[in-house]
């Protein structure tokens, strides 16, 4: 009996192991794709306004209004690059060649990261 007991008893701690492993937030499976696609962002929005910034100049301010596609066509201060930025990712930031800064997190990652003009990545703090 007291072997058995062991015997369950140490199932229930693995058990609970592997359980919290797989549920705890920090050792989330996909969480790398997920931070992965919103680097992803970052790098395709500053690339776009790079492109920008060679058209109109580096000292004009480049935002995702900016350079998103827009529906009704080109407007005289929106030009058509045909960026769109993922749904799945929050982006937001603007700047202009010299003093540009992004920030971009996934709706399922806490992480969010930063890009400047030179295209460094970095992760912004986390929340506690």
């Amino acid at each position: 009996m007291n072997r058995r007991f062991k015997i369950i008893a140490a199932s229930v701690l693995v058990g609970s192991g592997v359980l919290y492993f797989i549920l705890s937030p920090s050792h989330h499976p996909h969480l790398p794709q997920y931070d992965g696609l919103a680097k992803q962002s970052l790098r395709s929005f500053l690339n776009v306004c790079t492109v920008y910034w060679a058209e109109h100049g580096g000292g004009k301010t480049c935002s995702l209004e900016v350079v998103t596609e827009q529906q009704n066509g080109a407007t005289q201060d929106t030009y058509d690059y045909g960026f769109k930025p993922s749904t799945d990712v929050i982006l937001s930031g603007s700047g202009n060649e010299i003093k540009f800064s992004a920030t971009a997190r996934h709706v399922k990652s806490k992480r969010s990261f930063h890009i400047n003009a030179s295209h460094e990545i970095r992760l912004l703090d986390m929340p506690r």
